[in-house]
């Protein structure tokens, strides 16, 4: 009977243990793809039909890329590419391709003027853009930017942990040559 009641004890104490350590060891993935703009209209083929059609390229519906920069240490490492990409009507995302950092509590993405992160605080962040909270530590990801933000004020994308006021990692946003000419809408 003693047994048994130890049994007991240490079967409810290691799935306890095991109920709340858990969570420290596993890790999300992301596996969002590469970046479609979902909320545009998706390309349908017609089914064949015995009329010529026209031998035009169907239109891409990734979008345009704007802007991109590499993923650098701040206060963790972080690896992978952000890029900003901007549909037809105008219509942009942030993308964050091949995407890592360690986990941390509440981690935001932000779009952000500063680019010297060094001495970077909670005060500097109130022009910063929330694009949201970051969806997994690692894969494919992607955010909706805001409609008529200037995308030319913001030097980089950066990883935010709120409660402890830490840049986990950024990336560098570079306009690309052909965007720099043209007003965003």
């Amino acid at each position: 009977m003693i047994r048994l009641a130890i049994l007991g004890i240490a079967l409810l104490g290691f799935s306890s243990t095991f109920y709340f350590m858990a969570p420290l060891f596993v890790a999300e993935l992301a596996t969002g793809g590469y970046p479609t703009l979902a909320y545009l209209p998706t390309y349908t083929p017609l089914p064949p039909s015995p009329t010529v059609q026209s031998t035009e390229p169907a239109q891409s519906m990734q979008g345009t890329l704007i802007a991109e920069g590499s993923f650098y240490q701040v206060a963790y490492q972080g690896k992978g590419v952000a890029a900003v990409y901007q549909a037809e009507d105008g219509q942009r995302v942030l993308h964050l391709d091949d995407f890592e950092v360690q986990d941390g509590p509440d981690l935001h993405v932000y779009l952000v003027e500063e680019d010297e992160l060094e001495e970077l605080n909670a005060m500097d962040m109130a022009g910063a853009v929330d694009l949201g909270v970051l969806q997994a530590s690692s894969g494919e990801q992607s955010y909706p930017i805001p409609a008529g933000l200037e995308l030319g004020d913001f030097a980089l994308v950066l990883i935010w942990c709120v409660p402890e006021e830490t840049p986990y990692t950024a990336a560098q946003l570079d306009l690309l040559a052909a965007q720099q000419d043209t007003p965003t809408p």
